[in-house]
């Protein structure tokens, strides 16, 4: 079911790459204010030196955003993306907050493609009478990188509808229980497959040099 709905979105965005070469202008994101979110579905992973890697499984994902373009092939964003899995009563939970820089390689087309850094934190634990109220479990919190490419697709003046893939990846950190550390470290990441909705308000146009 995972492997399938991953392939379902992966053409999706494929599709709409096809759709988007015959548009020849990008509308609000660049040079202008936006507020985008989103959802999709994410696979986690952790690596660890001294223990087996392991795949975390897929889940669900959402992102929140704002940003401003700084050129017509520029934009600058604050980023928030979580993904989230419930096996048997257990969570996984995956956060990440990240600074980007996107680039449009071409003037007046869709794609881009943006890398940045933040912070990410990861929790496994286990739920006992409601989602807040897991004390016991794993935790993690460490600087963490992202790179992310994706397809501006226009709808209107003001709204741009994005598919988009990213890989967030925190760097290693210590694993710790009930604050304290197992002396224990890994790395963590999540690999994204989304669809946001932007909305923008756009500054006077400019011209490039």
């Amino acid at each position: 079911m995972t492997a399938l709905l991953s392939r379902a979105m992966l053409s999706a965005g494929l599709a709409l790459v096809l759709v988007s070469s015959a548009t020849a202008q990008v509308a609000g994101r660049h040079q202008g204010i936006w507020i985008t979110g989103g959802m999709g579905f994410g696979s986690a992973k952790i690596s660890c030196a001294e223990c087996e890697d392991g795949n975390l499984g897929s889940g669900p994902t959402g992102t929140l955003g704002l940003g401003v373009g700084l050129s017509r092939r520029l934009f600058l964003g604050a980023e928030v993306t979580g993904w989230f899995k419930e096996t048997n009563g257990v969570n996984d939970r995956a956060g990440f907050a990240a600074l980007t820089l996107r680039y449009s390689p071409l003037i007046g087309r869709q794609l881009f493609v943006g890398a940045g850094a933040g912070f990410g934190r990861h929790r496994t634990g286990v739920r006992r009478d409601g989602p807040l109220s897991d004390r016991e479990g794993l935790t993690q919190s460490a600087a963490a990188w992202r790179l992310e490419s994706g397809i501006d697709l226009p709808l209107g003046s003001q709204f741009v509808l994005t598919p988009n893939i990213s890989y967030n990846r925190a760097m290693n950190s210590d694993l710790r229980k009930d604050g304290s550390s197992l002396d224990v470290s890994a790395a963590f990441s999540v690999m994204q497959f989304g669809l946001s909705l932007s909305w923008s308000w756009s500054f006077p146009p400019t011209t490039d040099p």
